[in-house]
C-alpha cells in the first residue's frame, strides 16, 4: 500500500517530542512490512529537502508557518503541502493519506479533488490542551501568554479541529479518553473513532530487566520521569516527602521542563535535598538504569493526558505504577493489579498506595509482573501495526 503521511515536524527537526518519535516508529514499522511510505513535513530548520531512512522517504517542504489567515498565504504549510503532494500524485497515486494531528489539514481541505481515504491520528484534543495551559499558570508571564492561546484554542475547537475530524474517513485516537473527548468536541459519532495505543520496542528493555535489583541504594527509591511542569503534579511529590511516614524514601526526578527551576527552589526552601535527586534530562541508557532501581513509578498528574508513553515504559520494566486517573492514564493501569489508579488529586490515597508498595516486596513484584504481561499483550509495536493495518484494509476497500 502506498501511504502519504503529513506531520508538522519529524525527528530530524530540532525540539521534536513524543508525537514525532511515535510517527517514526509507525512509519518505519509499516515500511518494514512492505508498505511504501512517504512523509511530508515542513522544511523549517533543515538544510535538506529529501531524505530516505529505514525504508521511509521524507519530503521537506519549504514554507511559512504563520497560523493567522493561513488559507490566504500562498507559502503557508497547508497550501504548500497540497501543492507538493499534487505533484507527487501525478507521478504515482497514493492509496491512503495519514494526517498526524492537524499536519494534513491542507490536504483534507482538498479531499474531494484528491479522492483518497484520509486517516487522522489524534494524540489529544483542543480542550485538553487548553485545560493544561490553565493548570500550568505559575506567574504573571504565563497569564499573559494564555490570553492569545485561549483565542487560538477556541478557533481550533469550533472550526479547525471540527473540520479536521468531520472530514476524515476515520480518526485513530491514542486512548479511549481522547476518542470520547474528540467525539464530544467535534460533535462526531463515536463509530468514526478507533482506539489504537502507541507501541514500544520491548527488546531495548530486556537487558535492563535481567539486571533488576534494588541493592544499590540504602533508601527506597521511587521514580518520576517526564516533563517537570506544574500540571504534572510536581507539588504533590513535595507534600509526600513532607509526610513523616515517608521521611526515609527517595524520589528520583528525571526530565526537564518550565517548572524545573521553581521546583528546585521549593526543595531548597523546604530543605528537602535528601528526599529528591533531580537528574534533569539524561541519555536513554541512564533512563533504563533508573527504571530498574525503582520500587514503583509515580505519576501524580493533574492534567488530561492523551496516552503517556512513560507509563508503558515503566510497565515494560516491571514497575507497579501509582497514578491519578486523568485522561488516558486508565488505558494503561489496572487498579490493584498492575498498580494503583486513584481519584485525581486524592493525595491521601496516593500516599496510602505508595506505603503499601513500600512495605510489601511480594506485592511490588506481583504488580510488576502483571504490568509487564499487560504491556507485552497490548503495547508492543507489533500489536500497534496489526491494528493499523486492519483499519487500512477497511477504509481502502
Amino acid at each position: 500500500m502506498r501511504i502519504a503521511v503529513f506531520i508538522k515536524k519529524t525527528t530530524f527537526h530540532k525540539g521534536y517530542g513524543g508525537l514525532e518519535t511515535q510517527n517514526k516508529i509507525l512509519c518505519e514499522g509499516l515500511a518494514e512490512r512492505g508498505h511504501d511510505i512517504t512523509v511530508f513535513s515542513p522544511k523549517l530548520d533543515l538544510d535538506l529537502t529529501k531524505k530516505t531512512e529505514h525504508g521511509v522517504d521524507y519530503v521537506f517542504v519549504p514554507c511559512t508557518f504563520r497560523s493567522l489567515f493561513s488559507e490566504f498565504i500562498k507559502d503557508h504549510w497547508y497550501n504548500k503541502s497540497y501543492e507538493v503532494f499534487s505533484n507527487y500524485v501525478k507521478q504515482q497515486p497514493f492509496d491512503l493519506i495519514v494526517s498526524q494531528s492537524s499536519g494534513g489539514f491542507g490536504i483534507i481541505k482538498h479531499k474531494k479533488e484528491i479522492n483518497v481515504p484520509i486517516l487522522t491520528i489524534s494524540h489529544g484534543s483542543t480542550l485538553m490542551e487548553l485545560k493544561t495551559d490553565y493548570q500550568n499558570i505559575s506567574n504573571f508571564k504565563s497569564v499573559l501568554k494564555l490570553i492569545p492561546n485561549t483565542g487560538y484554542s477556541l478557533y481550533n475547537l469550533f472550526f479547525k479541529q471540527r473540520f479536521l475530524i468531520q472530514n476524515s474517513d476515520v480518526v485513530v485516537a491514542v486512548s479511549n479518553f481522547v476518542a470520547r473527548s474528540l467525539s464530544f468536541e467535534a460533535t462526531s459519532p463515536k463509530n468514526k473513532f478507533v482506539v489504537i495505543h502507541n507501541g514500544i520496542d520491548s527488546t531495548k528493555f530486556e537487558t535492563a530487566q535481567s539486571d533488576q535489583n534494588h541493592t544499590h541504594f540504602e533508601t527506597p527509591h521511587f521514580l518520576y520521569l517526564g516533563q517537570v511542569q506544574k500540571s504534572k503534579g510536581m507539588d504533590y511529590l513535595i507534600k509526600i516527602v513532607e509526610d513523616p511516614a515517608f521521611k526515609d524514601i527517595h524520589i528520583d526526578i528525571v526530565g526537564s521542563g518550565d517548572y524545573l527551576e521553581e521546583f528546585k527552589n521549593i526543595i531548597t526552601k523546604k530543605s528537602l535535598h535528601e528526599s529528591f535527586t533531580i537528574h534533569g534530562k539524561v541519555d536513554y541508557d541512564k533512563v533504563l538504569y533508573f527504571y530498574t532501581k525503582a520500587y514503583a513509578f509515580l505519576f501524580p498528574t493533574n492534567r488530561y493526558e492523551g496516552f503517556p508513553m512513560v507509563l508503558v515504559e515503566a510497565m515494560f520494566n516491571k514497575l507497579p505504577i501509582v497514578a491519578f486517573n486523568k485522561g488516558g492514564v486508565a488505558d494503561a493501569i489496572v487498579n490493584n493489579e498492575t498498580g494503583y489508579l486513584l481519584p485525581a488529586g486524592n493525595l491521601k490515597k496516593f500516599k496510602k498506595s505508595m506505603f503499601s508498595l513500600l512495605n510489601n516486596v511480594e506485592l511490588r513484584n506481583n504488580m510488576g509482573l502483571k504490568s509487564l504481561e499487560k504491556a507485552q499483550k497490548e503495547f508492543t509495536i507489533e500489536t500497534m501495526l496489526n491494528r493499523y493495518e486492519k483499519v487500512f484494509e477497511v477504509i481502502t476497500k
